[in-house]
């Protein structure tokens, strides 16, 4: 979805050349994603919409829950796949070339400024580029070959949608909390029209190397015994499986001389609810105004891409940071710990849930709570290792 919001950026409010290389389908992943109302109508992707939500639930597997109620629809379920082929038809239409091969490696040429980079293609060829723009999702493949710092943890998510389903309050988008056995990650329970369902959970970890059998099962208990899901799917008929990964933090930089990396690729689902599509969308507009300032500047290096990297920073890197700062108590909470948060939860007015869901804003107290405990562990951690060293 970046690389796609990126390409119809440019090619709807400029005149460059835009070539994007795909060895998959658009949009191969077809899960269902849940976004904010305000990004749909604003990229104009209204037609992927599956259902519209005027209430939040927050609903642990113990039972206790926090439901909020707003006026209007603030929640949609999207189409993912659909989404993506709008914005990928809108921008064919203003002349966006594709190509089904997929990119190897790229070849800087000096000056900078005056010759383009080479990228080269697995089917043995090249082409010259002024720009490269890096979408490739969990590969974080720009960043790899740069050996910028990669995301510090990823959301494994496994899921199935269900046709056929029992529902009750269609117009509620859930969130399952996190739980020992079914997903330090928590899950989701999406109506998303006609009886259909989507429902999942996730796991957060430091590696790939968790077994898939530990998230399947996982799964699989939640399907089983988690109500009233557990009944409203029973009867459904699988259509397919939902699942992947996502980074969750960003990545050490964003940009390099000629490279521009954004989307999953570079760490920018929001981290404290791993929400993907909507930091996509902006973000892929985001680097398609910094590529074209790099045009009429006719300056490709570092320092004129950093435009983007510096807005980006002013409304996302005190809120990461933070979220980073106590990354290992969140996906490290216990069952109760989990509860205790939804009671806090529950005090909050609709209106603050939804700017913590969507903001993830922090009390002035909060955010010194946050820098504190961070310096607390850090320097525990350094003790630590100090010892280690003397014995």
């Amino acid at each position: 979805m970046a690389g796609v919001s990126t390409a119809a950026t440019l090619c709807t409010e400029s005149n460059l050349k835009v070539i994007l290389f795909e060895k998959n389908a658009i949009g191969s992943n077809q899960a269902i994603r849940a976004v904010f109302r305000e990004a749909v109508e604003e990229f104009g992707l209204e037609d992927s919409v599956l259902q519209k939500y005027t209430g939040f639930i927050w609903h642990n597997p113990s039972g206790v829950f926090a439901k909020f109620d707003y006026k209007t629809v603030k929640l949609l379920a999207l189409d993912y796949q659909k989404a993506c082929h709008i914005l990928f038809n809108r921008a064919c239409s203003y002349g966006l070339k594709t190509y089904p091969v997929k990119a190897l490696s790229w070849s800087l040429q000096h000056p900078i400024d005056q010759k383009p980079l080479v990228v080269h293609l697995d089917n043995g060829t090249s082409i010259q580029a002024e720009i490269l723009v890096d979408a490739s999702g969990t590969a974080q493949w720009a960043a790899r070959q740069l050996k910028i710092k990669l995301s510090p943890l990823y959301s494994i998510c496994y899921g199935e949608l269900f046709k056929g389903c029992r529902m009750e309050d269609e117009q509620y988008f859930r969130f399952l909390g996190p739980n020992s056995v079914y997903g330090n990650g928590g899950g989701w329970m999406y109506p998303a029209g006609e009886k259909t369902i989507s429902m999942g959970y996730s796991v957060v970890v430091r590696h790939f190397n968790i077994e898939e059998t530990n998230l399947v099962n996982g799964y699989m208990s939640a399907k089983n015994e988690f109500q009233p899901y557990a009944g409203w799917v029973k009867n459904g008929i699988r259509e397919r499986i939902e699942g992947g990964i996502v980074p969750v933090g960003r990545i050490g930089r964003f940009v390099s001389d000629r490279i521009l990396i954004v989307g999953d690729a570079a760490g920018q689902a929001h981290p404290w609810s791993v929400e993907g599509c909507r930091p996509s969308l902006f973000n892929g507009r985001l680097v398609a105004k910094t590529i074209m300032l790099a045009f009429d500047r006719k300056a490709f290096d570092h320092r004129t891409l950093s435009v983007y990297e510096r807005e980006w920073s002013k409304t996302n890197r005190e809120r990461f940071w933070r979220s980073k700062s106590v990354a290992d108590i969140s996906w490290g909470r216990t069952d109760q710990d989990c509860d205790q948060f939804v009671f806090a939860m529950n005090k909050l007015s609709p209106t603050a849930q939804l700017e913590i869901l969507k903001e993830n804003t922090a009390s002035l107290f909060e955010k010194i709570y946050a820098v504190g405990g961070y310096a607390r562990r850090q320097a525990v951690r350094w003790f630590k290792e100090k010892y280690k060293r003397c014995f």
